[in-house]
């Protein structure tokens, strides 16, 4: 009977409950922004669920991950429940290379953009490409979007624009009469929420060696990156911005409450945060330009985002290049010098003792002549004592040479001619 009783409330409490459809998070950034480390983060801190596994982009010895769009999940809890298990899934693309932009029709169907967050990550280890990465991936994703958009039919195209409008609106509004949009805002609307999440923010503080000018230029980008949120002309119009660092935990938490509050609609609890600035966190719909009017004491006028964080000048000069040989040609280049300094030092030798570069152990060479060795009148100069008696001697002296090949022959001759008589 008490089983009975156990199956039935177990049916029972399945019939009740709420199912959820899975969702969809677009993760885009430069390389090594640290997008993957962050999912990780995601996934082992408020994401885990005891034993259960899940797709890790970080490979075995920090290896990267093969593939330009890379894929993985998160589970999705009730936030509002200390004890909740996993209600859904949500789906997670990872696109790091813009040449690459293609492949996001692959997860921007039309059917998905109803579930679906954009988070554009900045790296804080590189804060002068902030600009320049918001400005080619915003234009990269609202062309993707408008064309994934544009496939829906038209009520279902004013659902999503008035759904983002509704909650930039209403968000923190205790009355039943929603204010009006400030002047500037959320002039235009894609229809998915968009989340700037800056990583690495333990490494805020690297900006400049003086801390008090880190603080002025800290204020100053957070000044900068709060504007390009709310402003028109840079696409991101009603986007929440969040610093976090998947090193020390911070805002990893806020963040994966943030998304889960964002896709379910689950009562989201956290305050806004912009006074400690390594863990700054601006929901979409709090900011406003009036607010962001108490930042203007770092306004720096006459030079431009990149001419006020320049990136860091390389310590040491660039190695030159060493052009490659064969070995070979490596080899017979040795051997030529080789060649080349035992010519010269027997050359230094030769002018060192005296004599001429054509020296050689079966000559010898006189100031005039040249001899033989087996000639006699070399004999008779080499045995003189001096040396200028020997090139005199030497040069009055004529040659011979056929005497004693003569006598010679006239000997055999001889002897020969005796043997026979």
């Amino acid at each position: 009977m008490g089983e009975a009783r156990l199956w039935e409330r177990i049916l029972r409490d399945s019939a009740h409950k709420v199912r959820y459809e899975e969702s969809h998070l677009v993760l885009v950034g430069e390389p090594q922004a640290g997008i993957r480390s962050l999912l990780t983060a995601l996934q082992k801190g408020p994401g885990a669920l005891g034993k259960v596994k899940y797709t890790e982009l970080e490979a075995a010895g920090e290896e990267p991950a093969t593939g330009p769009l890379l894929y993985s999940y998160l589970n999705v809890k009730n936030i509002e429940d200390e004890h909740s298990e996993k209600v859904a899934k949500m789906n997670v693309w990872v696109l790091e290379d813009a040449a690459t932009s293609g492949l996001l029709d692959l997860c921007l169907r039309p059917n998905s953009l109803k579930n679906m967050v954009f988070g554009l990550v900045l790296d804080f280890s590189r804060p002068w490409t902030f600009l320049s990465s918001l400005g080619s991936w915003m234009g990269i994703w609202q062309e993707k979007v408008g064309k994934a958009l544009s496939a829906l039919p038209l009520q279902e195209q004013d659902a999503l624009l008035d759904k983002v409008m509704s909650y930039v609106r209403s968000y923190g509004c205790q009355t039943e009469e929603i204010p009006p949009l400030a002047e500037g805002v959320l002039e235009v609307n894609l229809g998915v929420p968009i989340v700037v999440i800056c990583t690495k923010s333990d490494l805020c503080w690297q900006i400049d060696k003086s801390r008090d000018y880190s603080e002025r230029l800290l204020d100053y980008v957070s000044r900068t990156l709060r504007q390009q949120c709310i402003h028109c002309n840079s696409h991101l119009d009603g986007a929440a911005l969040v610093y976090t660092s998947a090193r020390t935990g911070e805002n990893v938490q806020v963040l994966y409450e943030y998304l889960i509050h964002r896709l379910y609609g689950f009562r989201f609890q956290r305050p806004a945060q912009i006074l400690e600035r390594e863990s700054t966190f601006v929901p979409s719909g709090w900011d406003s330009p009036n607010l962001i009017q108490g930042l203007d004491y770092v306004q720096m006028p006459g030079k431009t985002f990149e001419e006020n964080l320049p990136p860091p000048r390389p310590r040491s000069l660039p190695k030159e290049e060493v052009p490659y040989t064969e070995d070979q040609s490596f080899l017979a280049e040795i051997q030529a010098k080789i060649r080349g300094q035992s010519r010269k030092s027997v050359n230094e030798l030769g002018r060192k003792s005296g004599k001429a570069r054509s020296w050689s152990p079966f000559t010898w060479e006189g100031k005039y002549r040249k001899w033989p060795l087996s000639h006699p009148s070399a004999a008779k100069a080499l045995s003189r004592s001096s040396t200028k008696t020997c090139w005199t001697r030497a040069a009055k002296t004529r040659p011979r040479p056929l005497r004693p090949v003569l006598r010679y022959l006239t000997r055999i001759y001889l002897r020969v001619s005796i043997h026979f008589q």
